[in-house]
């Protein structure tokens, strides 16, 4: 009996104990959920504060004018994407080690084949950026071999350009490869497509392209 009532204290002593750890761990539990919260909040603060400092919004917003580009051509002479421009223009971001453009460029060339045939370049400027291009002036063995590297796969329908200021530039708010950006002739945002192009989208983009040729 006495046996008995030791084990029933020793228990119950056993089950407070636990009472309160479980209530400790709860309540750190809590405080800890409390403190990531409180990062991920000045995290993100942090990140759009940065971003309004140096003029960019979180994405690129349609409606929303972009500035010109200087641009370098493969061969490494200068050129540039300026405007306003007599008709609109379709900006494809791609990337050489990106697996999605390689499935992408073949659409993008298709929808341009099938309905733009014969519109005027003057009309329609069509412009691929290649995001990652090393820099131009670098005249290395490696710097020389990863750029033409960065080339190396022909596009017909869509000439490839290097932009070495472009996380200074618009460019980081699209800030995917593969995409598709449709500017009008003054460089307003018209249309955005980033990532996998699916049927939908690339509907989407046949209909935005064929909208801003028929504008005068």
């Amino acid at each position: 009996m006495e046996s008995s009532r030791s084990t029933t204290v020793v228990l119950a002593a056993v089950c407070i104990v636990f009472g309160i750890l479980i209530g400790l761990l709860v309540r750190q539990n809590r405080a800890l959920k409390s403190e990531v919260s409180a990062l991920r909040t000045q995290l993100a603060e942090s990140t759009l504060n940065q971003g309004a400092k140096a003029g960019f919004r979180p994405s690129l917003q349609l409606g929303e004018a972009v500035t010109g580009l200087q641009l370098v051509r493969p061969d490494r002479t200068a050129a540039s994407l300026a405007f306003p421009h007599d008709g609109p223009t379709m900006l494809f971001m791609l990337g050489r080690h990106c697996g999605y453009c390689d499935q992408a460029t073949p659409i993008y060339e298709n929808i341009l084949r099938e309905h733009v045939a014969g519109v005027a370049p003057t009309k329609l400027r069509v412009i691929g950026v290649i995001a990652d291009a090393p820099p131009p002036d670098d005249a290395s063995d490696a710097g020389k071999t990863a750029w033409t590297d960065a080339f190396s796969k022909p596009v017909t329908l869509i000439p490839s350009f290097a932009v070495p200021d472009g996380p200074k530039t618009w460019l980081l708010k699209v800030n995917a490869t593969p995409a598709a950006v449709l500017l009008d002739k003054e460089g307003k945002v018209l249309g955005l497509w980033r990532g996998e192009v699916t049927k939908e989208r690339a509907d989407e983009m046949r209909t935005a392209l064929l909208d801003a040729l028929a504008l005068k």
